[in-house]
């Protein structure tokens, strides 16, 4: 079928040949002499368009963004032929977006700024949609056909765009998919007319036999229990075909971390009426190395080193061990996980740590270990439960700041613990969240030695919001409280809330912050009250700057029921993309002073952000 791009004459179009179409003039044109000396450009910016902004064009043909911040050098150096592809990349785009006419050439502007001319002509629109169906029917068939022509993406009058054509057939492959039927056939055809602008698109489905999943075999298998990968998969045999199901399945191999590769294959051949599954698996490393080192003002340098392997003679059992230091903490823990305990959606946990750990009030060494379950109840929401046991072989009041210990507090050294934690999760992505929301609420109802009993509970709300562009407000508000009839006095030192640090209130150090005697001696409190406000933006390629606030305080009552004196803290922040995430640095000033800090600010360097 050849492709006619003569102005009056209609064309057909399948997706290949709507690329092909697309980028027809372009590909024709011969590309310009090579010139001495060649010019050099430091942005390029786009002339004549007005359906799309510059950010979009210049995005689509991966030119980096004209950026008035140059903060690390003279910004990127582009060649002629750099700004040809450039142009040829923004027709294409135009194209596809509807626009066949479109043409994008190099103005020839002298250095450093070069200048693509657009003349973007009027679109294509879309004048008729027509999906049928084809081969044996069913009411069935041509009832779900009908509802999914109703959410098809490329509709009547709409302007007609390669994005909407290639997922309209998409949309009706998939929906077949999850509704049984594993080998659906759609078959795309769109005939546009340049003359008078219109195309007509038409979609024809084989929808195929419904089928349910069958037997599921796995390849590729060399050291990992094939029992407990089987709870991987997500449907049963027997279970209608689901394309979701399939996808889940895949994903959940993935996030064993043991494998390089994980392919699923439905196949054709098999029992009448079922899909047999096969699974296609490539064994990675399963052991790794983490090194990390980091600094700030109030922990000074901070290192972590740690060594985790993902399976155990063969079983997969994940156990690790860790070390970690800097200024206020000296720790040695050990972890192990057994995931799909149970059932596909339960892990078996366990840790254990020996530390040290600093606060501005005292200085404690701590055994700890904790026993229990994590379970996810649906993608978003999960919950873990754990039975923990403390031991603090040592508390050592600061002399510097005079705290002195009740007999209750030095003889509460053994704690035993029940906590549980439920979370929910609606964020797009761990370490660099931009839309979504992340609940947590956690309650561990805990008791001492001497028998003193008492519950710590904790509620965090963390909300992502995409601005646009790249930018990013997230905002956080966290509040605890512990309930007892007991007097602060009775209560464990380690177990009080403070606040401060670059997790909580920045500009003050960590746990500096918190209900003081008539002495003026920090000694923590039974409630907390903590919120932050943040503006993420872009600056220029992959360095980006925010903008933050926070306020919060440790109250002597729970969930700061009695009101609360807030210490607040601003400051501003830059953060460099890398593969392990972003990392930068933030410096925060205090905007009312305490006497236990009396530093001005703080620097931190981070992975990821405060929040």
């Amino acid at each position: 079928m050849g492709t006619e791009l003569l102005m009056g004459r209609p064309f057909r179009l399948t997706p290949y040949l709507l690329a092909l179409a697309a980028g027809a003039s372009w590909a024709q044109t011969p590309p310009d002499a090579p010139k001495s000396p060649a010019p050099v450009y430091r942005s390029v910016r786009v002339t004549g368009q007005s359906s799309f902004a510059e950010d979009q064009l210049l995005l689509a043909a991966e030119i980096p963004r004209p950026s008035r911040f140059h903060l690390f050098g003279a910004g990127p150096s582009l060649t002629a032929v750099d700004v040809d592809r450039a142009a040829s990349e923004i027709a294409l785009f135009y194209r596809r977006q509807g626009f066949f006419e479109a043409t994008a050439v190099d103005a020839g502007s002298p250095p450093p700024v070069a200048e693509i001319r657009v003349e973007e002509g009027l679109p294509t629109l879309c004048e008729s949609v027509g999906v049928g169906l084809s081969g044996p029917r069913s009411g069935e068939s041509e009832a779900l056909l009908a509802l999914l022509v109703e959410d098809l993406p490329l509709r009547r009058g709409d302007r007609f765009t390669a994005d909407a054509y290639e997922a309209s057939a998409d949309h009706l492959m998939r929906g077949f998919q999850e509704a049984g039927h594993p080998f659906p056939v759609v078959v795309p055809e769109a005939e546009v007319d340049l003359a008078s602008r219109k195309a007509r698109a038409t979609f024809t489905v084989t929808p195929g036999p419904r089928g349910v999943f069958g037997d599921v075999t796995f390849q590729g298998i060399r050291h990992t229990e094939e029992v407990l990968l089987a709870r991987a998969v997500t449907f049963r045999r027997g279970s209608p075909y689901r394309i979701s199901e399939v996808e889940k399945t895949q994903e959940a191999l993935y996030r064993t971390g043991l494998f390089d590769s994980v392919v699923v294959r439905p196949r054709r051949k098999g029992p009448e009426g079922e899909v047999p599954v096969v699974i296609v698996l490539k064994e990675g490393r399963h052991r790794r190395i983490r090194l990390g080192v980091g600094f700030s003002t109030d922990e000074d340098l901070r290192w972590r080193a740690g060594w985790e392997t993902l399976r155990l003679r063969d079983r997969m059992i994940s156990l690790g061990l860790e070390f970690r230091g800097s200024s206020l903490e000296r720790e040695a823990s050990a972890h192990l996980r057994r995931p799909y305990f149970l059932d596909r959606d339960t892990a078996l946990s366990a840790h254990a740590s020996y530390g040290k750990i600093k606060l501005p009030a005292y200085t404690y060494h701590t055994l700890q270990g904790r026993l229990g379950l994590e379970h996810a109840f649906t993608p978003r929401f999960s919950g873990r439960v754990f039975a923990s046991g403390e031991h603090i072989t040592r508390l050592e009041p600061d002399p510097s700041v005079g705290l002195r210990l009740t007999r209750e507090a030095k003889e509460a050294a053994t704690i035993a613990s029940l906590q549980g934690v439920l979370t929910y999760n609606t964020t797009d992505a761990p370490y660099d969240p931009r839309t979504g929301w992340l609940l947590t609420a956690a309650a561990e109802p805990s008791v001492t030695q001497n028998g003193i009993r008492f519950l710590k509970t904790t509620a965090e709300a963390r909300h992502y919001r995409s601005l646009g562009k790249d930018w990013v407000w997230a905002a956080r508000l966290k509040a605890g409280g512990i309930l007892t009839d007991q007097n602060l006095s009775g209560i464990p030192p380690t177990r009080r809330f403070y606040a401060g640090g670059q997790a909580s209130v920045r500009g003050y150090r960590f746990g500096v912050l918190g209900p003081r005697s008539q002495e003026g001696i920090l000694q923590g409190g039974k409630g907390l009250l903590e919120m932050s406000t943040e503006l993420r933006f872009p600056l220029r390629g992959d360095v980006s700057g925010l903008l933050f606030a926070d306020a919060g305080n440790a109250t002597t009552r729970p969930f700061a029921s009695g009101g609360a004196s807030l210490f607040t803290g601003a400051g501003a922040g830059l953060r460099f993309k890398t593969p392990v995430g972003p990392v930068g640095v933030d410096l925060a000033w205090k905007l009312r002073k305490t006497p236990v800090d009396p530093s001005r600010y703080q620097i931190a360097f981070f992975i990821g952000y405060a929040f």
